[in-house]
């Protein structure tokens, strides 16, 4: 797999060194791009309604030493006691059940009290349009900005931005997402010599062609697991290269509130135009981390991780972060989590869950001022009107269903509206800013 992904960062690369990362042709093609999708989606933007979420991060620890920006600067900066304040709101529209945009912003302050006293400062966005071809196929198209400084080194101050569109499929217990996209980066109080030995700001543009796969291994363990091929183009021939990036994670949900992660990712660089003896450089980092959700809209977590820096001449640099943060969502500060839409009238006097007999699954919602209800998921095609549901009374529908066993993602149908299954004590991001439930037929 490694030796397919180099082959294409090489054929990536090649394809960069020739364009150039500033040349008209990337420029005017990125222009194209941006205009199709403003353009193209201005009639929905403009619609209502959209659904806010903002949130606020709060988070404190100590750093041994900062490693600023490893996949770019390398920058080894005295680390020490940090307060980090990120607040942010993110927007979510999902005007038919194939169809759904996600804007958003995020701020970031971070303050070390060491003999710097440094302060950095970041702000980032994105919008995101997600278009279902089939029950098992999504469409992705991304596009990001970002800008970050630091009040003691100021040619550190970076502009970036750029866009990926992605493909993925989903399985019953697993997705798989391939994705190419294209990203530039400026700093624009940096003196770097471009290829004519003249004086300029440094940029670099960044190919990127990944995949990333996520399964489930039991209802409540998740794996998470990436590899992406960079090819960078700089005004700097000293940084030209390509890189491998791999990054793996696990999740555990030993109880409802609780979260469990461990983390490992790796950046493999190596630059073209240097000697041997300083043509490559590695980043590594692994961690581990524990959440708790005290209500709904609030969680702590506690998150600890080291990292290792071997720079081009082989000198290695550690550091290690703890830190624990206070995290407060949409529903604690004045607006409801994204979610697909929800039965005004649903009783909260709901069964513990899908029942499981002999005959097959049986599936029960209160629902008592619709006029039709189906249930909808990986074992039908997420077909509305495949398996629709009988009134029992009292508001409540009923349907027994032979499934096979394995692990499945459903939603109820009430009048057309998709409803996030309450009784479902595990819940799922669908990806298109709706949740939906988890089942294990046994």
């Amino acid at each position: 797999m490694q030796g397919l992904f180099r082959h294409s960062l090489t054929t990536i690369n090649s394809w960069a060194r020739h364009r150039g990362a500033g040349s008209p042709a990337v420029r005017t093609g990125s222009f194209l791009a941006a205009c199709v999708l403003i353009f193209g989606a201005a009639p929905v933007l403009a619609q209502k309604p959209w659904t806010p979420s903002p949130f606020l991060s709060v988070s404190g620890g100590h750093e041994s030493n900062y490693l600023l920006d490893p996949a770019g600067a390398a920058i080894v900066v005295p680390g020490g006691s940090f307060l980090d304040l990120s607040p942010g709101i993110e927007l979510t529209r999902r005007p038919s059940r194939l169809l759904a945009l996600r804007l958003g912003t995020r701020a970031t302050v971070e303050r070390f009290f060491n003999d710097e006293n440094r302060t950095l400062y970041g702000q980032v966005a994105w919008g995101d349009l997600f278009y279902a071809l089939s029950p098992r196929t999504r469409l992705r198209l991304s596009l990001s900005g970002d800008y970050f400084n630091d009040t003691q080194l100021s040619t550190l101050r970076r502009f970036g931005g750029g866009g990926e569109l992605g493909l993925s499929y989903s399985f019953r217990r697993l997705s798989l997402e391939g994705f190419l996209g294209g990203r530039g980066v400026s700093y624009p109080r940096a003196d770097a010599l471009n290829d004519q030995g003249l004086s300029t700001s440094y940029r670099e543009g960044r190919l990127n062609l990944g995949l990333v796969a996520t399964a489930s291994l039991t209802p409540r363990v998740f794996v998470r697991g990436s590899l992406v091929t960079r090819a960078t183009n700089s005004v700097d021939p000293l940084y030209d290269g390509n890189a491998l990036l791999s990054d793996f994670s696990l999740r555990w949900l030993p109880r409802r509130r609780i979260r469990i992660d461990l983390i490992y990712s790796r950046q493999d660089r190596r630059f073209d135009h240097r000697t041997s003896a300083f043509d490559d450089d590695l980043y590594e980092q692994w961690g581990a981390g524990a959440s708790y959700e005290i209500t709904p809209g609030a969680s702590v977590s506690l998150r600890y991780s080291e990292g290792t820096y071997t720079d081009p001449a082989g000198a290695k640099q550690d550091t290690d972060r703890i830190e624990f943060a206070l995290r407060l969502g949409s529903s604690l500060l004045g607006t409801s989590r994204p979610t697909l839409p929800v039965a005004a009238d649903f009783s909260k006097q709901a069964p513990p869950g899908p029942e499981q007999k002999a005959e097959g699954t049986i599936f029960r919602v209160r629902a008592p001022a619709a006029r039709r209800v189906s249930v909808g998921g990986d074992f039908n095609g997420w077909q509305q009107d495949e398996a629709p549901m009988e009134p029992v009374g009292d508001g409540w529908w009923q349907l027994s269903l032979k499934i096979p066993p394995g692990q499945y993602q459903y939603v109820y149908f009430v009048d057309g509206k998709a409803l996030t299954p309450p009784e479902s004590v595990l819940q799922v991001d669908d990806g298109f800013g709706g949740v939906n439930g988890l089942l294990q037929v046994r």
